[in-house]
């Protein structure tokens, strides 16, 4: 995540390191959202993500918070079929 600088307007941008990465998934176009454990291994966030059992499309969410306490979401509601 990157935040503004405050009073420095030499810098543009300054780099946060993320503190937590929460996840969830939908098999409903959003109506519902279920939790998914997230682990930090390597430098690196993953999640395990359940498949409907009969297709269908899942939406992905993820909300990043970095060690200044700023958050962003990012949802896509279609981000992979199953068939």
């Amino acid at each position: 995540m990157q935040r503004d600088a405050e009073g420095d307007s030499t810098v543009g941008r300054l780099s946060d390191s993320v503190k937590s990465v929460h996840a969830s998934y939908s098999t409903d176009n959003g109506a519902h959202w279920h939790a998914s454990a997230t682990k930090l291994s390597g430098g690196r966030w993953t999640t395990t993500v359940h498949n409907p059992a009969f297709g269908g499309r899942v939406g992905l969410r993820s909300t990043v918070a970095d060690t200044h306490g700023d958050r962003a979401t990012t949802t896509v509601y279609t981000a992979y079929a199953v068939s």
